[in-house]
């Protein structure tokens, strides 16, 4: 009897089927053995061959970070002597200025061997924080807060002591800042449910509410600095604004639109963004940036203090050229006005000479204060820096845009003034 494709099997074949399927079922274990010791072999000679693969490593002395394996720029990072950095494993390979290997780095870029080695450290963010706040204790001379000085706490028995450079403080020449605790909204955690009412913040002393917008009557209440409000988005009479309590629930009165006043005026987003991509909107009007979203509304609004009458922060659409995770500052040789601040935290610039910055010697965020900059409290500094990019990643110390790693637009405007005219252009480039 002849039996024809699809036809069933006979007795033998489906025999020899049935012995053949518990065989590989006895074998099983055997071949699953052999390709998991297949798979570990290849696996030891690829650590073989790449000693530093998923290694941590710590820096023998400033290293610079670049986007290909050679000494060329477009550069990726700084990293600090002593700092620690997490390799991503793959292959070492040979370039340009490097006698040994370029092995690449996590978060992308590489570093030539010849200036690390291999280490148990962990891998930390920068900058370090001594306490919840800041990454040194922070100084002033006794007659002026113009020259501030970075100390660290001392090891052991000196603990309660500080240093710089080896030497301790002296106290009878500096005294302490007082660094501010101030910190914005974040609208993701406390979202504004009201869309007749935006975030806001008294930016003086003593900043009077009035029953009535009049000032004819006294004040009902008396708000200290940086009480946080939510205020009407339009004005309740010429010159006057409603205020309500942060969660926006109870009427407070009436406060005069005249500088003890901050609150979040709105604009259109800045043209040519990629959806979700984060971005820096300033207003020196009202005193307050905002951390936005392209596609959404702001994610967290605060106060800053910008450039004084005499010294603007110049109005523009920028990006973030570059980041440092600290970095000193001072006057200019020719400026009179002379002044040094020591390892100033999360500096972001996007001009020469101009940064987003955190500030740890005033507390008067929403008043115009500085030369130029934009002052941030602390908190707010710290959040926002981490938040956009060119991306920081930890043991990084300095951190470069480019066009593999654009940096965050940041929009400088004045809500009082006409609109900036948008000088953006897609691609990571600006106009001039």
């Amino acid at each position: 009897m002849k039996h024809e494709a699809g036809h069933p099997l006979t007795t033998g074949g489906r025999n020899f089927a049935r012995a053949v399927l518990v065989l590989a079922v006895l074998l099983a274990p055997q071949i699953r053995d052999a390709l998991a010791k297949s798979s570990a072999t290849k696996e030891e000679a690829a650590r073989a061959a790449s000693p530093w693969s998923g290694k941590r490593v710590r820096a023998k002395t400033e290293t610079t970070i670049y986007w290909s394996p050679a000494a060329v720029r477009p550069r990726r990072a700084v990293v600090e002597t002593d700092s620690v950095v997490l390799l991503d494993g793959k292959q070492p390979q040979a370039g340009a200025g490097c006698r040994d290997s370029w092995v690449s780095v996590a978060g992308g870029g590489y570093l030539c061997l010849d200036s690390v080695e291999a280490t148990a450290a962990p891998v930390r963010r920068m900058p370090g924080l001594v306490d919840d706040l800041l990454p040194f204790v922070f100084v002033h001379r006794l007659e002026s807060k113009a020259f501030s000085y970075a100390f660290l706490p001392g090891e052991g028995a000196s603990k309660k002591q500080l240093f710089r450079r080896g030497k301790p403080l002296d106290e009878s020449r500096y005294a302490l800042h007082e660094p501010s605790r101030f910190q914005g909204r974040n609208l993701e955690k406390q979202p504004v449910k009201n869309r007749n009412l935006v975030p806001g913040w008294t930016v003086a002393a003593d900043a009077p509410v009035y029953a009535a917008p009049s000032t004819a009557a006294d004040p009902v209440r008396r708000l200290v600095r940086h009480t946080p409000l939510l205020v009407g988005r339009r004005p309740a009479a010429k010159g006057w604004r409603e205020v309500r309590d942060a969660r926006g629930q109870r009427v407070l009165g009436f406060m005069k639109d005249d500088g003890k006043l901050r609150y979040w005026v709105g604009a259109a987003p800045v043209k040519g963004l990629a959806a979700g991509e984060t971005w820096l909107d300033i207003d020196v009007g009202q005193q307050m940036i905002a951390l936005r979203a392209f596609g959404t509304g702001p994610i967290y609004v605060t106060l800053v203090s910008s450039g004084l009458p005499e010294r603007p922060t110049p109005l523009g659409v920028y990006r973030v050229d570059h980041k440092w995770a600290y970095r000193s500052m001072g006057n200019l040789p020719t400026s009179a006005d002379q002044y040094f601040v020591e390892n100033v935290p999360w500096a972001m610039y996007f001009l020469p000479y101009y940064a987003i910055h955190g500030a740890y010697w005033h507390n008067e965020f929403g008043n115009r204060r500085s030369h130029g900059c934009v002052n941030l409290a602390p908190l707010d500094a710290r959040y926002i820096y981490e938040r956009v990019p060119p991306w920081q990643q930890p043991g990084f110390f300095h951190t470069f845009a480019s066009d593999q790693a654009p940096g965050a637009v940041v929009r400088v405007r004045d809500s009082a003034r006409e609109t900036v005219q948008d000088r953006h252009a897609t691609g990571g480039k600006l106009q001039s």
